[in-house]
């Protein structure tokens, strides 16, 4: 039992949340030198106790932590919520607003940087990618101009201090690493954050960068600190 759960540590680390049951048995019976039999029969065991997780997917049998499952799960329900119920923003011309932005700035953004400024008002969730050098900093700009027009209190932040620091030199405001955000206290405990769904962050707008440096569990904690209503950008290559 103890090494069908190091095993699956070992798969999280490289950045998986759940396995194949048919993969978990083989990898587990490879690394014990035990019989793929005898660890199938241990695995079926843990699931019907309920110590592991099973999901059917396209015909296979997944297999998770319990503990990976329940962040997958606040995170999907947590991104469903916050896509289908944005609180709309005030009445605004967002065309105007970055017209006037672009003559301030000496700028000309392309019309898919604009559509992306757009769909911030339209959306309660956005997802905002591409690799080094096509913008991403210039439109994440672009919706706090347009956004604070709206009178959004928006919160910048990044998975790290240096994605942090560096979020805030080109936004021009202040951007905290999500701990700082949620106001963690290690003296009670590696999760313990003072800002969950019962003490949600104060903001209309949140906006992280290198997103792809978020874990599913650090994600699902942000995710429920998130109000219903808040507005969710996430920025990352």
């Amino acid at each position: 039992r103890a090494g069908i759960e190091f095993a699956l540590v070992k798969i999280a680390t490289l950045g998986h949340t759940c396995i194949s049951l048919q993969a978990l048995t083989d990898q587990t019976a490879k690394m014990l030198q035990a019989e793929p039999e005898y660890v199938y029969n241990l695995l079926e065991d843990l699931l019907e106790k309920k110590r592991l997780r099973s999901e059917e997917f396209q015909n296979t049998q997944l297999v998770y932590p319990e503990y990976l499952y329940q962040a997958e799960c606040i995170v999907a329900r947590r991104l469903l919520r916050l896509k289908d119920q944005a609180r709309a923003v005030g009445k605004i011309d967002v065309e105007a607003i970055i017209g006037d932005w672009e003559s301030k700035e000496n700028i000309k953004l392309a019309d898919i940087q604009k559509q992306a400024i757009q769909s911030t008002v339209q959306h309660g969730v956005l997802v905002l990618t591409g690799g080094p050098g096509t913008g991403k900093t210039t439109i994440i700009r672009g919706i706090i101009k347009v956004l604070e027009k709206a009178g959004c209190e928006i919160l910048l932040a990044a998975p790290t201090g240096r994605a942090a620091r560096r979020l805030a030199e080109s936004a021009g405001r202040e951007a905290k690493t999500i701990h700082r955000l949620l106001e963690y206290n290690p003296a009670e405990g590696r999760f313990a954050f003072a800002h969950n769904e019962y003490q949600p962050l104060e903001a209309d707008v949140v906006i992280v960068d290198e997103a792809s440096m978020l874990d599913i569990v650090l994600a699902s904690y942000l995710l429920r600190a998130l109000a219903t209503g808040c507005r969710l950008v996430l920025v990352g290559d």
